[in-house]
């Protein structure tokens, strides 16, 4: 499965951002009612961020050496799990139970793309072509995309990969441009898949 390159994921971080921007003002209303306008707001911010960050997920298995079979699947959620409240009385389990991850109808908003004003999450599952599991998790911080200079399409938060239960990167940024000095082309490689495999910063931050 081929992945989308940087340069067309550029629009779409863009576009991303004023979701976010347009659903964290009409979320902050004193009305409490979602009604299907912020609903839309919401499922497209989420679809969004789910589009910008799985190209650079897979990017960042194959990179580390685990060719996925058939790419990540993405959500805004992650898949319903057994949980301490076996019946799904609590306000958490209800809530995402009810969601059924369709990302459009989160219930209070414990599971649709994002804390209202706090962030937007993406869960992604899938497989290498040895049989193993992965699993990558994402957060983006409504106020650190909002806080983005013009032309940055720097993703900031919190992206984690596993294969069969192991950690294999943790980063703190996608799409980060490479320091400014002579590690050459692995910073590329590392700036274009979300940072470096051992936290991201690196690339972005290094003297």
């Amino acid at each position: 499965m081929g992945v989308r390159s940087t340069t067309v994921l550029a629009p779409l971080s863009a576009l991303l951002l004023a979701c976010v921007l347009t659903t964290s003002c009409a979320l902050g209303d004193d009305d409490q009612e979602a009604d299907p306008e912020r609903l839309q707001l919401e499922a497209a911010a989420g679809a969004l961020s789910v589009s910008v960050l799985r190209p650079g997920a897979e990017r960042a298995f194959a990179r580390d050496g685990h060719t996925l079979d058939g790419g990540l699947d993405c959500a805004n959620e992650a898949p319903a799990a057994p949980s301490a409240d076996p019946g799904g009385t609590g306000p958490a389990g209800e809530d995402a139970e009810e969601a059924g991850g369709s990302g459009q109808e989160g219930g209070d908003g414990r599971a649709s793309p994002a804390v209202p004003g706090e962030e937007l999450a993406v869960h992604c599952t899938g497989v290498t072509d040895e049989g193993e599991e992965v699993v990558f998790e994402g957060r983006l911080a409504r106020a650190d995309l909002a806080a983005r200079e013009a032309g940055d399409d720097s993703l900031h938060g919190s992206f984690t990969g596993s294969v069969a239960g192991e950690t294999v990167f943790d980063l703190d940024c996608f799409q980060c441009a490479p320091a400014a000095d002579a590690d050459g082309p692995q910073d590329e490689e590392a700036s274009d898949a979300g940072g470096t495999d051992d936290g991201g910063t690196e690339a972005a931050t290094d003297d």
